[in-house]
């Protein structure tokens, strides 16, 4: 009741030639839901005829709303809203808690007091400043149009002209409706298909596009055979400078073992290939920004059979040896040996791996925010601590094995020729500052979140799932539609930087015309001092509003 009726009163002291009002609010998403039936419902609730209403969440706070709440209440895709994070106190934090320990101690009335003189001290240094922080606002307005019109305009230019035409058509009726429309900010497909999804599908269409049957399961067994091999590498080198004969004996029986499988598998592809010299192998190398990790682990997991036969799923893997595939051998020798088909199989066996290792990344860095935000940052005890702190370093060994599988698969696919706009947009380079733990997760109450973003594979699912490219579609949708929208905030952002010099050296100019009448209807000299000083501190402030606007400012009559 106290907020319908402060927005009501609101929206009447200011409704004079105003139909449209932005309502940014914590809860604005619950709060808007029967607003309308509120107003009509009690009688001294009431608005002016033909108020529109618009209602969003400040960014501070919309962060801790469930996903669904992100497109229709972003001030990013509110047209008029400028670049404002909407928020008032929260920003007053900071330099109020420095007054907090003096008046915690304060009776309820003193506290008041003395938070009231801060709140006054607070709003005059703002108007004392307002022209240096208009001048920091228009500079950095121009700087974020710079920074987005033009990649917005080279995408567009990249882009079909009836793709381009289809999306302005929904971004249109998304403003005007508003409400599930604004979803068109989200992304609209199913997550990108999996490897064992991609292998289901080629050995179903296996005997009509190749003659070689029984291709798909040889490919997938040599990705899984290398996959093997960077499971068991990190645990052999872990074995400690004095290991015991037990302990050596398990990773030399693994080696063995898988050895005898490797052979095999050079035999069927022996078979396969028809006997031609393909006697090469791929050398893959572990980038060692992301073996750290394993490194510093001081478990000793290779040591113990049951663990490491739970992660290779019994697979043993003599990690030296190279392990023949189609992508061993240049894209233009494949071809003339007549190994394209395979190759083109091997192309979309690779793919379907990063999508899965795109999402067991995803995974295992939201396990590794929920136990800083769980369990390492409240624990109460240096037991539940150092478990916490074993328990991260383990999804740190995920992390950096999933990164490294990645890498390897996006490896193959440079091999195999894929496009190069296919790698720098849709399977891109992870790097190390990518993988910090999600903050809005662990921080979801900090300040300046607003300029954050997201690491590319959060930001959108990876691969292809039809010859027409529907997840390319979908990628530079929902990215033209975005980047249209950063581009016109920042527009209304210039425009209302503008307008507000304006109304500044308006304001001056007012306050200044208001002391000079006190001054000429004051009957005694206390007051006409006072207020011919007031007469010069605000002709000071419009001197250098207007000195400081010159050619910037835009002024309505």
């Amino acid at each position: 009741m106290n907020i319908d009726y402060s927005i009501c009163n609101a929206i009447k002291h200011a409704a004079r030639g105003i139909n449209d009002s932005l309502v940014i609010y914590d809860v604005g998403c619950q709060w808007s839901l029967h607003f309308s039936e509120r107003v009509n419902n009690c009688s001294s609730l009431t608005l002016p005829d033909d108020t529109e209403i618009v209602v969003a969440v400040g960014k501070f706070h919309l962060s801790a709303h469930k996903l669904a709440c992100f497109p229709r209440y972003s001030l990013n895709f509110i047209v008029g809203a400028g670049q404002v994070d909407g928020e008032i106190l929260e920003t007053l934090w900071a330099p109020f808690n420095k007054i907090s320990p003096t008046a915690r101690s304060m009776s309820q009335a003193h506290r008041q007091e003395i938070l009231d003189d801060h709140m006054h001290n607070s709003n005059w240094k703002k108007l004392v400043q307002i022209v240096k922080t208009l001048l920091q606002k228009y500079k950095r307005a121009n700087k974020g149009i710079d920074d987005t019109k033009v990649p917005f305009q080279e995408l567009t230019h990249s882009l079909e002209v009836s793709k381009v035409s289809s999306w302005e058509k929904d971004e249109k009726r998304a403003m005007e409706q508003c409400g599930e429309h604004l979803d068109i900010y989200q992304l609209q497909i199913d997550k990108a298909p999996t490897m064992a999804e991609i292998r289901l599908k080629l050995t179903e269409t296996e005997y009509a596009n190749t003659s070689k049957r029984g291709s798909i399961s040889l490919l997938t067994s040599g990705i899984n055979l290398e996959n093997a091999q960077y499971v068991i590498i990190s645990p052999s080198f872990k074995l400690p400078k004095d290991a015991s004969a037990t302990q050596k004996a398990v990773v030399e029986e693994k080696r063995q073992k898988l050895a005898a499988r490797i052979s095999k598998f050079h035999e069927m592809a022996d078979a396969m290939t028809e006997g031609i010299e393909v006697d090469t192998g791929t050398e893959h190398m572990d980038d060692v920004r992301f073996c750290t990790a394993d490194m510093e682990e001081e478990e000793r997991e290779a040591a113990d059979p049951k663990v490491t036969s739970e992660e290779i799923c019994e697979e043993v893997v003599a990690e030296a040896m190279r392990i023949w595939m189609p992508s061993s051998i240049p894209h233009d020798n494949a071809l003339a040996l007549g190994l394209g088909s395979l190759q083109a199989e091997e192309l979309q066996l690779w793919q379907g791996q990063a999508n899965d290792c795109l999402e067991k990344l995803q995974q295992a860095l939201g396990h590794k925010a929920i136990i800083y935000r769980q369990h390492f940052r409240s624990a109460d005890s240096t037991w539940v601590g150092t478990r916490s702190k074993q328990e991260a370093r383990r999804c740190q060994i995920k992390i950096d094995q999933c990164v490294r599988s990645y890498q390897r698969a996006r490896n193959a696919l440079q091999r195999l020729g894929v496009d190069e706009d296919t790698l720098k947009n849709v399977y891109q380079e992870i790097q190390p500052s990518q993988l910090n733990v999600n903050k809005e997760v662990t921080e979801e109450n900090r300040y300046g979140q607003g300029s954050d973003r997201l690491a590319w594979f959060w930001r959108v699912n990876n691969g292809h799932d039809s010859p027409e490219d529907v997840w390319m579609d979908e990628f530079y949708r929902l990215n033209w539609l975005k980047a249209k929208a950063r581009w016109q905030r920042w527009e209304e952002e210039l425009s209302l930087v503008q307008h507000e010099m304006g109304w500044t050296v308006g304001w001056f100019r007012y306050k200044k015309e208001e002391w000079e009448r006190r001054y000429h209807e004051a009957t005694k000299h206390g007051h006409q001092a006072y207020a011919q000083r007031q007469v010069l501190l605000w002709g000071r402030f419009l001197v250098n509003a207007e000195n400081s606007f010159k050619d910037k400012m835009v002024v309505v009559t």
